[in-house]
């Protein structure tokens, strides 16, 4: 009864559907945490000390990155079953009143 109920939920077509998109996003999420949130943060450092101020376009970049694997965790997580980008919409840009204060001079939060 057991192997009879395990067998049909593993060859449920939504179960495999969902397994090779959560591998597919793992694999996005994983390039992304690793590599271009970083760079994006040594980026805006390296910008910081040099210029004393943050650098707009990488403060809109980092805030979309980070919507983005957002959405990467809850579909992994089952948070909900709307698939983030490329089979969904790609996360909405930043807000204005967001890229006032990334105008802002360091030290003056």
């Amino acid at each position: 009864m057991l192997t009879e109920n395990l067998k049909n939920r593993v060859s449920d077509p939504y179960m495999v559907r969902r397994a090779a998109y959560m591998l597919l996003f793992i694999v996005l999420f994983t390039a992304i945490a690793d590599t271009l949130l970083p760079a994006v943060m040594l980026a805006q450092i390296i910008y910081l000390l040099v210029t004393g101020r943050r650098n707009r376009q990488l403060v809109w970049l980092g805030k979309v990155l980070t919507d983005y694997t957002s959405g990467v965790l809850r579909y992994l997580t089952f948070a909900t079953e709307e698939k983030p980008f490329p089979f969904g919409e790609w996360p909405s840009s930043v807000s204005r009143s967001s890229r006032r204060s990334s105008e802002r001079p360091a030290g003056e939060e």
